[in-house]
């Protein structure tokens, strides 16, 4: 599910609705989190996947948090600690014009 995220240090902060499946996250559980982009024009990409334990964040270690895109209430602050990280870029031979 997409998320508005900020990266502080090594770890990962969004806001979520305490009470939606994402809100499960703050009880401590194994997580992948995956950040991708695509530039058509250049046929150009790459995506990044962090594995990492969710929990909630302590409101004395929350970066300023961007506000979510999505409407809806977003009071539960998640911190994702990464464990290992992997990734990967494309691009094509034949970039559109």
């Amino acid at each position: 599910l997409p998320v508005t995220y900020v990266v502080s240090g090594e770890r990962i902060y969004f806001r979520v609705d305490p009470e939606s499946v994402l809100g499960e996250l703050a009880r401590s559980m194994r997580v992948l989190f995956e950040v991708d982009d695509i530039d058509v024009p250049t046929a150009t990409g790459w995506s990044v996947v962090v594995r990492g334990e969710a929990t909630e964040a302590p409101a004395l270690h929350q970066p300023i948090l961007p506000t979510p895109w999505a409407p809806g209430r977003r009071s539960l602050a998640v911190v994702v600690t990464p464990t290992a990280y992997t990734g990967r870029a494309v691009s094509s031979d034949h970039p559109r014009s």
